[in-house]
């Protein structure tokens, strides 16, 4: 770990070096992969990393098979190189972005400057850490050289002294952090990719939650537990709310049944804090007094509250949960949801639904919003699409030949 004075900048991994490099390779080559595939191989031993799914799940997914398979798969990887220098802004809610911001920029072919979180969550420095000792193996040599995690605060000169020197931005803070970036001096030909505040949801059968065996429901739970409660809803691809679908004699049995299955699954697998309790409480008391006839709040013990939208006009984006609180709507079919989803909204989750089918109303409606449909359980599955972004293909440049 080191420090630069003059820019108050903490690196955790790497060094003031990295803002001189001219690294740029082939997307994936055999270094790139090598390497991954060691930090993979290190991470999943490792007593540390162990302790942490966020981190065992990113080493699982960046194994060398993984990475194979994902370069057999991208379209005109021979005739690509990576921009060169890409600083990441990670967020400040999923400590793991770090992560994957770092592989996708790696992957594409850049040196990276990743700025880390003002936050210290202990998998960020094991991570860290663990990069660190990879590096120090002389064939990653070039690597090391051009990489680095960065600390330094939202007052820092570092963004005004060197935001002109980066080819591409990756900015995961949301609307006000990409405002307050674009509005310091770039690289004329530099590229961005930003990760605005988005908004998800989740659509679900009734019919099908009916027919499930008290198994597969509980197992349901879990998935549905896994996209929200796992962070406590701070993902953009957290559901936000449920679409109920199916007849009203079928959807009031459906909802009572998931939420009191999810119940008994929360009492053994979620803590929900007095902080998080008021937390919860406060916004619950602002959106009755905001929408005094709009919803019905229904808690299903302390850890779930569902508040049910009696209009779809009332659906918006500015909907949003914490702790457990989240919003339904009855009775409205899909097509209706989905016309009225602006570019604001992100994830589509479902369960008992043909996702096909939702793609042809997405189209069909010439939907501006929606990038992603998932089953409920793959909300956070992050990949090298992302928010309609295809990394890779962003993160580098074409060579043509004539």
């Amino acid at each position: 770990m080191s420090t630069d004075p003059l820019a108050d900048v903490t690196y955790l991994c790497g060094n003031e070096q990295v803002l001189e490099s001219e690294y740029c390779d082939r997307p994936f080559s055999d270094l790139i992969i090598a390497f991954l595939s060691e930090l993979s191989l290190k991470m999943l031993s490792d007593s540390e990393a162990k302790k942490y799914a966020d981190l065992a799940t990113f080493a699982f997914y960046c194994r060398r098979s993984n990475l194979e398979k994902m370069k057999a798969n991208i379209s005109s990887i021979d005739s690509r190189l990576g921009w060169g220098r890409a600083l990441h802004i990670a967020p400040s809610n999923i400590p793991i972005n770090v992560a994957y911001s770092f592989l996708f920029g790696l992957l594409a072919g850049n040196s990276n400057v990743v700025r880390l979180p003002s936050k210290n969550f202990p998998q960020i420095t094991v991570f860290c850490d663990l990069v660190y000792e990879v590096l120090e193996n002389p064939r990653y040599l070039l690597i090391k050289n051009s990489n680095a995690f960065v600390r330094f605060s939202r007052e820092s000169v570092f963004l005004k002294n060197n935001l002109a020197n980066f080819d591409a931005v990756l900015i995961w803070g949301g609307d006000q952090t990409v405002r307050k970036l674009r509005e310091l001096p770039r690289a004329p030909r530099s590229i961005e990719i930003a990760f605005s505040d988005r908004y998800s949801f989740a659509v679900i059968s009734a019919d099908e939650v009916l027919d499930l065996g008290n198994e597969d429901l509980e197992k349901l739970c879990a998935r549905f537990y896994n996209d929200t409660y796992l962070v406590d809803q701070n993902a953009c691809s957290s559901p936000n709310l449920i679409s109920w679908q199916g007849l009203s004699e079928s959807i009031e049995p459906a909802k009572a049944r998931f939420w009191r299955t999810l119940e008994e699954y929360l009492r053994n697998h979620y803590e929900l804090n007095a902080v998080h309790s008021m937390d919860k409480q406060i916004k619950v008391l602002k959106y009755l007094d905001r929408y005094p006839v709009d919803m019905n709040i229904v808690a299903y013990g302390p850890a779930i509250v569902a508040a049910t939208l009696n209009d779809i006009s009332v659906f918006n984006h500015e909907l949003t949960g914490i702790f457990g609180l989240f919003f339904e709507l009855d009775h409205v079919p899909l097509e209706g949801v989905i016309g009225v989803v602006n570019n604001k909204y992100q994830t589509l989750s479902y369960f008992g639904m043909d996702p096909h089918e939702i793609r042809g109303m997405l189209f069909d409606l010439r939907c501006k919003g929606i990038d992603r449909v998932v089953p409920i359980g793959s909300a956070l599955d992050i990949g090298i699409v992302w928010d309609g972004y295809d990394l890779i293909g962003t993160l580098s440049r074409i060579v043509s030949i004539r």
